[in-house]
């Protein structure tokens, strides 16, 4: 088998992230970072020591229905991974785009029934 390509990263879609925070710390005792980096408002969750952690991202819209959780898998060619989905009858949402520096980059597709997924890589 070759190399696995791990769930890196996952963002949560919420209308009230001070309530989000609660209602995730309080069941999970998950901890929670601003991040200074990403804009609009960006909170870093930390689901524990070795673990995946992830981000609260407010919905452009309260009513906004659908996806409200977003994976991103760890890759280490964003542009193949990319030109694969393609071939294989999905559709680029966002091509490879850098984060930061410190970060790595992100990109983003929809699969054959239109699910957002992310991908991300260091470089």
């Amino acid at each position: 088998m070759t190399h696995k390509n791990p769930i890196g990263w996952f963002e949560i879609f919420v209308n009230d992230i001070e309530k989000a925070k609660e209602f995730y710390g309080n069941i999970f005792d998950w901890q929670f970072k601003l991040s200074k980096a990403l804009t609009p408002e960006y909170w870093m969750i930390y689901t524990g020591e070795n673990s995946v952690g992830g981000g609260f991202m407010k919905k452009a819209n309260p009513s906004q229905s659908g996806q409200s959780v977003l994976l991103y898998i760890e890759t280490d060619d964003i542009e193949s991974v990319l030109a694969n989905v393609e071939k294989h009858g999905g559709k680029i949402e966002t091509k490879k785009t850098l984060i930061s520096e410190t970060s790595g980059f992100f990109g983003m597709f929809r699969d054959i029934d239109n699910n957002l997924i992310g991908l991300w890589s260091k470089k």
